[in-house]
């Protein structure tokens, strides 16, 4: 039998995590792709966990979401042209991006990290996050209170 191990997470913030996601106050409509990141030469497909965490500048609306994308790339060309450095996106770039998840609002408390994850399989060299605020409410005004986190997931054996 096999257990997953985790391995150390990569973290996107403003300023306080491994690469730059430029989150603080992002608007209601707006998209924004992380700065790329290198997972090596020779990168096979891998397994990650994703975490999400959100918070909004005033009362969000319930069952509305952020949705979660991924852009991959080789080093030459990426999903949707979108770039490799952190930066807006548009909804017509999104269109070439992969969905992998979406983080649904749950409370109108403004103030409160709303938390989602997933898994994701990632088969390219190089890949970024990008978040759609397709709320009606302006993410948090406020540096590193929302980020997105990936972790590897290596299988091992059980021990």
């Amino acid at each position: 039998m096999q257990t997953i191990q985790r391995l150390k997470p990569i973290v996107w913030s403003d300023s306080d995590g491994d690469l730059v996601m430029s989150l603080n106050g992002l608007a209601s409509t707006a998209l924004r792709i992380g700065a790329r990141h290198d997972l090596g030469a020779g990168h096979t497909p891998l397994d990650f966990a994703w975490r999400a965490v959100v918070q909004f500048e005033a009362a969000p609306v319930p069952g509305e979401a952020i949705q979660i994308y991924g852009c991959s790339s080789d080093g030459t060309y990426e999903d949707g042209g979108v770039g490799a450095i952190d930066a807006a996106v548009t909804l017509a770039e999104l269109a070439n991006l992969t969905q992998i998840g979406a983080l649904t609002v749950t409370t109108n408390t403004a103030d409160h990290d709303m938390i989602a994850s997933g898994v994701v399989r990632i088969v390219s060299r190089y890949w970024s996050p990008v978040l759609y605020n397709a709320t009606v409410t302006q993410m948090a005004a406020h540096a590193n209170v929302s980020r997105f986190i990936l972790t590897p997931l290596v299988r091992g054996p059980r021990g």
